[in-house]
């Protein structure tokens, strides 16, 4: 996985954590941490907006969710 600047900051801050070991990122959300499966390509995006939203837009990372669902909209 290429590392980009802000996910190197994240890494060095420890809002993100990569245990190649066990194959997992593991993310500093609001709901504690959350693990995913490295060898998923959509980790690399997830992890690099997740990073950008900390260092480039300043939010706290206690603000952010990951894997919300979205409630179903009825027609009217």
């Amino acid at each position: 996985m290429e590392i980009s600047a802000y996910m190197e900051r994240s890494l060095l801050d420890t809002y993100l954590e990569i245990d190649r070991v066990k194959k997992q990122i593991s993310y500093r959300t609001r709901e504690g941490i959350k693990s995913y499966p490295l060898n998923n390509p959509e980790e690399k995006v997830r992890a690099d907006f997740y990073s950008e939203l900390i260092y480039k837009y300043t939010y706290e990372p206690k603000r952010i969710n990951l894997e919300v669902e979205v409630p179903r909209r009825i027609p009217c």
